[in-house]
């Protein structure tokens, strides 16, 4: 039987990958799942780096710009799916899963291309 929280990481990690698009990068908002595995990612990359390197404060910022659009839509469930998808995202990296890079690369590329900070 799969696990519950690897099949919603799959599927997340699918949806994150149509934003990535041209038509669909003008499509509106990311919903909740997107959000949270997005903040997820972010947090996690952000804390693997040192203070003061350029690319910890773009992933510090990015971070706090899903957890807005995520708690925006539904704080409550927006926070259950972050910590469902740290957990896999962390699980995957720990076990040399390419799904955490794309993760981090997708959702990198949608904060730079479609949030407007």
């Amino acid at each position: 039987m799969a696990n519950p929280l690897w099949t919603r990481f799959l599927i997340a990690g699918f949806a994150l990958g149509v934003p990535l698009s041209p038509a669909a990068m003008a499509a509106p908002g990311l919903d909740v799942g997107q959000a949270a595995l997005c903040s997820a990612a972010m947090k996690i990359k952000r804390d693997e780096l040192p203070p003061g390197v350029r690319d910890a404060l773009i992933f510090s910022k990015a971070a706090d710009y899903f957890t807005r659009v995520g708690s925006d839509v539904g704080a409550s469930i927006f926070r259950e799916a972050e910590t469902d998808h740290r957990e896999a995202l962390l699980d995957a990296q720990a076990n040399g899963n390419p799904k955490f890079t794309k993760a981090v690369d997708g959702c990198r590329t949608y904060y730079e291309t479609s949030s407007g900070e």
